[in-house]
């Protein structure tokens, strides 16, 4: 065959369709870049071929929700559990969407169901923890904390948890020991220091809480944007093979 005849012949050759692995690994290499609307439509190339690819499900959930787009997530995590009804990581992400869409009554039943498969599933009781607070239960909320800072006591997603749920029923010397804790395991905790700052004006400590907000908002100059959307419990979290540690926060 002459040179001419092998390159028409290259030319005319049918271009092999990229597997549902190479896209997958594509995905999570996108992901990893932070190109998050690219490695949606990629995992949903993995669909079109592979309606029921768990991981492909999951991941696209997992962005959906990282976007605040919680019903598009909701439907991808309900197609990832009719594949896998005992998957965690989709459990957590339909209860995390439950929670910022307030049906908390849908969360505490994702959150529950996982700890009937995982009883020390720190997530899941973390997560339970935020929906008893935001009913109003902080006694339940702080119960289900504690279980979680029994065997870590310097879970740091834990203790914020903890402390803001006891600020909110305005137990303020038990949160400012939260909040103190969560700085022995992370100095530069904004969020705590933030917070810290907000008890502290509520028992009339205006001086130390005046140094305190300025020294969080020199931290994270944007913390005093993301308070005033409420604070900020750092309880939930999604976890990938594909995607490393995707912390879901719940401000509100």
């Amino acid at each position: 065959m002459t040179k001419e005849e092998q390159q028409q012949e290259a030319k005319i050759a049918p271009v092999a369709k990229p597997t549902a692995a190479g896209l997958l690994a594509k995905a999570a290499g996108l992901e990893k870049e932070g190109r998050k609307e690219e490695a949606l439509a990629t995992y949903n190339a993995v669909l079109e071929a592979e309606p029921r690819n768990n991981v492909a499900l999951e991941a696209c959930g997992a962005i959906l929700l990282g976007q605040k787009q919680y019903q598009d997530a909701v439907h991808y995590f309900y197609r990832a559990l009719d594949v896998d009804p005992e998957s965690v990581f989709s459990l957590n992400g339909l209860g995390l969407c439950f929670l910022k869409m307030e049906r908390l009554s849908d969360a505490m039943g994702c959150f529950s169901r996982i700890l009937e498969m995982e009883p020390d599933n720190a997530n899941a009781l973390i997560n339970k923890g935020i929906v008893f607070k935001e009913q109003d239960r902080t006694g339940d909320a702080v119960l289900f904390f504690d279980k979680v800072l029994k065997r870590n006591p310097f879970d740091g997603f834990a203790l914020m948890s903890k402390g803001n749920a006891l600020a909110e029923a305005r137990h303020f010397d038990d949160a400012v020991k939260c909040f103190d804790q969560a700085l022995s395991v992370n100095p530069e905790n904004a969020l705590a220091i933030y917070n810290k700052a907000q008890v502290f004006k509520s028992l009339g400590r205006q001086k130390e809480a005046a140094e305190l907000e300025a020294s969080a908002i020199r931290m994270d100059p944007k913390i005093k944007d993301e308070i005033g959307r409420k604070r900020e419990d750092l309880g939930a979290a999604l976890t990938s093979d594909i995607r490393g540690l995707a912390k879901a926060l719940w401000p509100k």
